[in-house]
């Protein structure tokens, strides 16, 4: 499974679109850490993953909070919902020894990404345009 961050998905703003960007490549060396075996390797991309996803979080809630963005609260509630799932597929899938079903734990993990980027920041995108952050292309 190769995830590919699509132009739709971008918010414009430069320091969360990178962290999207991060995110996808980090799922993709988990996804092929996979594909090739390399157990151990994976473990640890696994724990890259979430914390590259919590540090997006944690930036992006700041991001919101300057810009007074009215559903801060609501996002964040969100974003901690992510985390929680994204921590029990990370243990679920470390636990797992049998290739297939890692695959197949992972791909639960990688859809917690696309959660984030379609259904979470496309509830803001509109306000960075609205006060000035972002300009639509």
């Amino acid at each position: 499974m190769k995830i590919e961050l699509l132009e739709s998905f971008l918010t414009g703003h430069h320091e969360i679109d990178e962290d999207h960007r991060n995110l996808v490549e980090t799922i993709n060396l988990v996804s092929e850490a996979i594909d090739s075996k390399e157990m151990d390797q994976c473990k640890s991309l696994l724990d890259s993953f979430v914390e590259v996803a919590k540090n997006h979080f944690a930036r992006e809630e700041a991001i919101l909070r300057e810009i007074k963005y009215p559903g801060i609260e609501k996002h964040c509630e969100y974003h901690d919902g992510l985390l929680e799932r994204a921590n029990i597929v990370k243990r679920l899938c470390q636990d797992m020894a049998e290739r297939g079903k890692l695959k197949d734990c992972f791909e639960g993990m990688a859809n917690f990404f696309i959660d984030d980027v379609v259904k979470g920041d496309v509830m803001f995108v509109s306000y960075l345009e609205q006060v000035g952050v972002t300009k639509k292309t």
